[in-house]
């Protein structure tokens, strides 16, 4: 990740929900054959940022999260974020910190009594060491399900942080052959789309779900050539993409206007049932999401 990217004001935004929605519903849906306690599932993340982020006023959240109507929402995102949703006052000041997606991936694994190893690449030192410090103590469930059962223990400690290239990472967590990734998620900072197609091809083959997450950069009214060529190599490959468009009142500059979400082995059904579930949000007037080759 670039280290000037500034989760601080970013964070919750609509890029943030949409993401974060669609890695949720399919954590919660996705079998996992296999897995006990001496096999967890092993989750794991290109790009972590941090764990946790302080909603500051006047940040992106406002045009997110602070938009949503979550109320009869049928998405697990609506019950996971419903208590921070409710402390965001008037005037934008926070009451309670937004989760990071590996900390949300970690709720739902342990909601559904699975033990999780969780693998998190992060380029940033500060950021690690904030990894490092959040996850500290996280390997313990209060519900009582299975520490973390990692090769090697992971001690109280529920993340192993690796301050390194999460493609290059990845690659080689692919080729474990004890304790390969469950799932992946892959969440660059800008639009990385021969990295990613690349990573999606190695997931695929290696048969472990995958979900990529791109940032939409444009000017109004624009659809920049590299997000139709993206979305035209999924159609031709068969892999699932959801695509999502927002507006961004007062803006008329080149800004983040959207994102794209790649899916790689992953059942169809399943990408359809999440989908529908992200869909049932209740996203504010003029965002758009849409989702092709459904039936991959």
């Amino acid at each position: 990740m670039t280290l000037d990217y500034l989760h601080s004001t970013k964070a919750g935004n609509p890029g943030d929900v949409v993401k974060h929605a669609l890695l949720v519903e399919l954590l919660a849906r996705l079998p996992f054959a296999g897995i006990g306690p001496t096999r967890p599932v092993v989750y794991f993340e290109t790009h972590a940022g941090p764990a946790t982020h302080l909603l500051e006023p006047g940040g992106e959240w406002t045009e997110g999260l602070g938009a949503l109507t979550l109320g009869g929402s049928s998405a697990h995102y609506a019950r996971l974020m419903s208590g921070v949703a409710a402390g965001l006052v008037s005037g934008g000041v926070p009451l309670r910190p937004y989760p990071g997606s590996s900390l949300l991936a970690w709720t739902v694994l342990r909601e559904r009594e699975l033990p999780a190893h969780v693998i998190l690449c992060e380029l940033n030192p500060a950021v690690c060491l904030e990894l490092e410090n959040a996850w500290a103590g996280l390997g313990a469930d209060p519900k009582g399900a299975p520490a973390c059962a990692c090769r090697g223990g992971c001690g109280d400690a529920a993340a192993d942080v690796r301050a390194a290239d999460g493609y290059r990472e990845l690659t080689q967590a692919l080729r474990d052959p004890i304790e390969p990734p469950g799932f992946v998620l892959l969440d660059p900072p800008a639009f990385e789309a021969v990295a990613v197609q690349h990573a999606l091809q190695q997931c695929d083959r290696a048969r472990v779900p995958a979900l990529a997450w791109l940032p939409v950069v444009a000017s109004p009214g624009e659809t920049p050539p590299e997000v139709d060529g993206l979305v035209a190599w999924c159609e031709d490959t068969g892999y699932p993409v959801l695509r999502a468009a927002w507006p961004r009142p007062g803006r008329d500059d080149r800004c983040t206007r959207g994102c794209l979400c790649l899916g790689a082995s992953l059942d169809a059904r399943l990408w359809r049932a999440a989908v529908k579930a992200v869909q049932t949000l209740g996203l504010p007037a003029g965002w758009q999401l849409t989702s092709d080759n459904p039936t991959a």
